[in-house]
């Protein structure tokens, strides 16, 4: 059960969600529970009088029903605590919320992830308060208008993405990650806070062999531990970089494996990843992406994200359900290696300016969380308000069709690597030293896309990044409409073009899209417009 609905208090208040094809899970006074997607994915515990939903993109790992057991026979009348919470977060894999109920002493609690990956977002009116992991959904429950705020457009267009806590409408806000929130059935509040903040990360320290085997370990744990059936076929999205490389060798080792791939069919990405399947020793599908109708391709799977991504990240188009096609689970490489805020963040902890320097609009439309953020890196601001608003929403869009595996978000692979000093991190000299210690010397000699180099030439690739090469030689060949990467929107420029010259009329002022010359605002421009005329006809359709 891929979506949930959550209502608590005078549910009456709310209209019926039934016709927007949810179905009712739970039922009990005042606490309703829908559900929306494939009911046999739906997670259900029951030990007496209390019942534990997991809702989401929810892999299990070998000890779930054991852990989750065990947890239940701990829990009191007053619910899950701290502990508990973070029980549940080392056996369930993925974007979830974890529904809780206590028929005897009447306490609701909704829980989700530690990074808060799984997207919920929140409306209350007197009496009642109710909660989805979609937007338009729970805006029509609440009978608010399909318009989307101001605010909200801004964020949007200045960042590519909106910020920690917003949404697309007024007062439907974001829960933030590591929650356990608790109710009464009235819909009273009891309790809400935080079971896990980055605080909890180990102490940083310099990388040694200590620190490299750590991080092997984690990530062959993440990997191995999940409850994949023996005699099921798994498929890894495989490009030519190292996160999927190392993880379809992880998988080949136990597994049935078959590398999918989207790229353009003269890609240099598609001809690495043939290579990674054919050394690894598996089959390789090829599902190739073309320039034709290229934003009508794109409409429905824009529709389903809630206009979240950008339609400059939908790179598979239509083809989302052939690519997720008979497989029992499908791993992503999500949130790979690395640090993601660049050389001038190392060993930072976020303030007010930071974030500005990195968010436009920061702290104006949206608060930032000091305590859940507490640590001497800028990457877990980025993945609050960044990743979880944007990439996170891919793979959750794919988890739809498929259960999706997400090794590198797993609790066990952050405590590992983050303990190692941002200078360290740096140009990935810590993660290539990482993969050399696991991944087979023959698959270190494959080039990485990156910079061109095989990753066993940890000090050639160091100095290859720091000299710029790989953005150099990406912009020589965006000059002739080429991409080194598996998909390039040189050749769609012209129907950019089009579409946004089509609906100039209906852009906001702020959009100025008679001056706009980099190809990413074009692409956010034209996102708000389609978005815009959708949310207009409550459906995925643009034509007047």
């Amino acid at each position: 059960m891929r979506d949930c609905l959550l209502m608590i208090g005078n549910g009456a208040l709310f209209e019926d969600p039934s016709p927007l094809g949810y179905r009712q899970l739970h039922m009990q006074t005042n606490v309703r529970l829908y559900g929306f997607g494939d009911a046999s994915r739906l997670i259900k515990v029951t030990a007496g009088s209390k019942i534990l939903f997991a809702c989401g993109n929810v892999l299990l790992r070998h000890a779930t029903k054991r852990a989750v057991n065990a947890v239940l026979a701990q829990v009191t009348e007053r619910g899950i605590g701290e502990s508990h919470a973070l029980q549940l977060a080392q056996v369930f894999h993925g974007m979830y919320a974890l529904i809780y109920f206590d028929v005897e002493s009447g306490t609701v609690q909704l829980v989700n992830d530690p990074l808060g990956l799984y997207p919920i977002y929140r409306y209350r009116v007197e009496g009642c308060i109710c909660f989805s992991s979609r937007q338009l959904p729970l805006a029509q429950i609440a009978g608010l208008p399909l318009r989307i705020s101001e605010n909200a457009a801004k964020t949007y267009w200045y960042n590519g993405h909106l910020l920690s806590g917003q949404s697309w409408f007024e007062g439907m806000v974001r829960v933030r990650p590591a929650q356990i929130l608790s109710w009464r059935q009235t819909g009273e509040e009891t309790a809400g806070g935080p079971y896990w903040s980055w605080s909890m990360i180990p102490q940083r320290r310099r990388a040694g062999k200590k620190e490299v085997q750590a991080c092997v370990e984690a990530m062959e744990h993440s990997v191995d531990d999940l409850q994949i059936p023996e005699d099921g076929l798994v498929a890894v999205g495989l490009s030519g970089g190292l996160d999927s490389r190392w993880i379809a060798y992880l998988l080949s080792r136990r597994h049935k494996v078959e590398a999918r791939c989207f790229a353009q069919r003269d890609a240099w990405e598609l001809s690495l990843s043939k290579r990674v399947a054919r050394n690894i020793g598996i089959p390789h599908r090829h599902f190739p992406i073309d320039e034709e109708r290229w934003l009508e391709r794109r409409l429905q799977l824009f529709w389903d994200a809630e206009g979240m991504l950008h339609l400059g990240h939908l790179h598979e188009g239509n083809q989302r359900e052939a690519l997720l096609s008979g497989i029992s689970a499908y791993f992503h490489g999500f949130y790979g290696g690395g640090i993601y805020a660049g050389c001038r963040g190392l060993n930072q902890r976020l303030d007010g300016a930071k974030g500005k320097r990195y968010f436009h609009l920061f702290g104006e439309y949206d608060g930032f969380d000091l305590d859940y953020l507490d640590f001497p890196c800028i990457d877990p601001a980025i993945v609050m308000h960044r990743m979880r608003n944007q990439a996170a929403y891919s793979v959750y869009g794919l988890s739809a069709c498929a259960p999706v595996a997400i090794p590198f978000a797993d609790p066990g692979w952050l405590a590992s690597t983050y303990a190692v000093d941002d200078r360290d991190q740096r140009d990935g000299k810590f993660y290539l030293r990482v993969l050399r210690a696991s991944v087979p010397p023959e698959l270190m000699r494959i080039p990485w896309q990156r910079t061109g180099l095989p990753p066993a030439w940890v000090g050639a690739n160091i100095i290859a990044q720091r000299l710029r090469l790989p953005q150099c030689m990406e912009r020589v060949l965006g000059l002739v409409g080429r991409s080194r990467h598996f998909v390039s929107y040189g050749p769609v420029e012209a129907q950019l073009e089009h579409w946004l010259m089509k609906w100039r009329e209906d852009a906001p002022e702020f959009l100025r899209i008679d001056s706009l010359r980099s190809r990413e605002f074009r692409m956010r421009a034209l996102s708000l417009l389609v978005w815009m005329r959708m949310l207009e006809k409550n459906r995925a359709d643009v034509e007047d």
